[in-house]
């Protein structure tokens, strides 16, 4: 690991401490911190694909990273779509 590496890790658990949360709070993983869009970001996307109401956006981490959005679609229907979290690509 890398001085910027380990100095990244190193602010981001003096913030989780000052914070008052635990170390598994952040959910951030040092190796692909700049690499992924933003929650914002991704449910921008999927405001723009279904016109709907953000509900929830949580991210999947694995080979294929990706944050599923709950969404609130005419007020009524609740449905998830999926957006690639590297890319920003809607994917369902």
């Amino acid at each position: 690991m890398g001085i910027s590496a380990r100095l990244g890790v190193l602010v981001l658990v003096s913030l989780s401490l000052s914070a008052g949360l635990p170390w598994g709070a952040m959910n951030v993983d040092a190796s692909d911190r700049g690499s992924l869009i933003s929650r914002d970001r991704a449910a921008a996307v999927a405001r723009s694909a279904t016109g709907g109401r953000v509900l929830k956006v949580q991210l999947k981490r694995g080979d294929r990273p990706q944050y599923v959005i709950k969404m609130l679609l005419d007020g009524k229907r609740v449905r998830q779509v999926a957006v690639d979290a590297r890319t920003g690509t809607l994917l369902k």
